[in-house]
C-alpha cells in the first residue's frame, strides 16, 4: 500500500516505457506532412557541383535541396522556412 503523497506523484509521471502501438497522426498534420513535391533535374558545370558538395560537407544539416531553396529564396521566390530544414535530422 502506497502513501497518498507517493501515489499522487506517481500518477502524474508518464510511463517509463514507450507505447507499443504507434498512434496515427491527426488528418490535418498528415496532410501537411504529405505535401506534394516535384523533382528538378538540372545539368550544372562540374565545378559548381563540386562547390555544392564542399559546402554541404562544411555545413552540417545542409543538403542539395536546402542549398537550392536558399538560393531561390534569396532571389525572391516564396520559400517557407519549414522547407529549409533537413527532415532527416528531425526523425
Amino acid at each position: 500500500m502506497m502513501s497518498k503523497h507517493l501515489d499522487s506523484i506517481l500518477s502524474s509521471v508518464p510511463p517509463a516505457t514507450a507505447n507499443s502501438v504507434i498512434q496515427p497522426l491527426p488528418p490535418q498534420i498528415q496532410e501537411r506532412v504529405e505535401e506534394q513535391t516535384e523533382r528538378i533535374v538540372a545539368v550544372v558545370p562540374k565545378q559548381v557541383k563540386e562547390e555544392i558538395r564542399r559546402y554541404i560537407k562544411n555545413n552540417h544539416g545542409a543538403t542539395e535541396k536546402i542549398v537550392l531553396l536558399r538560393a531561390l529564396k534569396g532571389m525572391g521566390f516564396n520559400i517557407k522556412d519549414e522547407w529549409l530544414i533537413d527532415k532527416r535530422s528531425i526523425r
